[in-house]
């Protein structure tokens, strides 16, 4: 008889997520059988504190992995027996593998956005002197974190939180001596001199409407990066075509991430086209729906 892998996502409000469907796919192409299970906080009227016993039950139903999203991506990380050096750094874990009983954490979101900048953007290494990222929480971690390991020269990071840039210059900063790390005061300090910009707020996606990053700061010369990939067209993202820059839009993050975080788990090698191709097709579907 066959074994069934099983990987899932643990989060709340995530009943739209597409990483079921894109993970299926993975196992099909794999030629494994295999099943992604989604397991909503809200539909099963859990909260975070619940976290402790819902991952024991997933480790003892058999579970390969899961994926961890908001609002457990920080309270999982007592819970794990081992945790990588990168996800300790970014202090954010998005994916437990399970192995002889003992749960390993990874953080797979600076590699998908690493994936995003070197697929998306020609020429990348030529175009990381100077970066700006806007958002200083989870996301803008990672960011950060990608862009010091792609080589960045200079980071700027800008957040109205002022404690989290203070917080991520510190977590991330030693582990890349070479690379300056700057609290920005202003946007137009951010991006003074800047050679590319990366939106890591929420600001732009479904429900969240708006550009953080004025599109009077958009000049020549600039790439544009954005987190969000619902809508893949953000208000940001659409400015900066409108001026003919070079963009990195959000689908390219959550492509890299997934595939990453599907190898951790399975030990398959995923179709990274045959994945890109199924997240374009939702996009679009999902963008014609709403």
């Amino acid at each position: 008889m066959t074994n069934r892998t099983l990987i899932g996502l643990i989060g709340a409000n995530i009943g739209n997520s597409l990483a079921p469907a894109i993970n299926d796919l993975a196992f099909a192409r794999a030629g494994a059988e295999g099943f992604y299970h989604s397991m909503d906080l809200d539909q099963l009227y859990l909260s975070p504190d619940d976290l402790p016993a819902l991952l024991d039950a997933v480790k003892l139903a058999g579970f390969a992995g899961t994926n961890v999203t908001y609002p457990c991506k920080q309270s999982v990380i007592p819970l794990l027996d081992e945790i990588e050096p990168a996800a300790t750094t970014i202090g954010a874990v998005n994916t437990v593998r399970f192995r002889n009983g003992r749960a390993f954490g990874f953080n797979t979101d600076w590699i998908g956005f690493g994936h995003a900048v070197t697929t998306q953007l020609p020429k990348s290494g030529q175009r990381l002197d100077l970066i700006a990222i806007v958002g200083a929480g989870g996301a803008g971690r990672a960011v950060a974190y990608a862009l010091a390991n792609l080589g960045v020269k200079s980071l700027l990071v800008y957040d109205t939180a002022k404690a989290q840039v203070d917080g991520l210059i510190t977590d991330i900063s030693p582990t890349f001596p070479n690379i300056e790390f700057k609290a920005a005061a202003s946007l137009d300090e951010a991006l003074d001199g800047a050679t590319g910009v990366v939106n890591a707020t929420p600001i732009g996606m479904f429900g969240h409407p708006g550009t953080p990053i004025p599109t009077s700061l958009l000049r020549e010369g600039l790439w544009v990066g954005d987190v969000i990939y619902t809508p893949l067209e953000t208000e940001l993202i659409a400015a900066a075509r409108e001026r003919d820059l070079e963009v990195v839009t959000g689908d390219g993050m959550a492509l890299g991430q997934a595939v990453a975080a599907f190898e951790l788990m399975t030990d398959l090698k995923a179709d990274q086209s045959a994945m890109q191709s199924e997240l374009q097709r939702l996009l679009v579907e999902r963008a014609t729906e709403l």
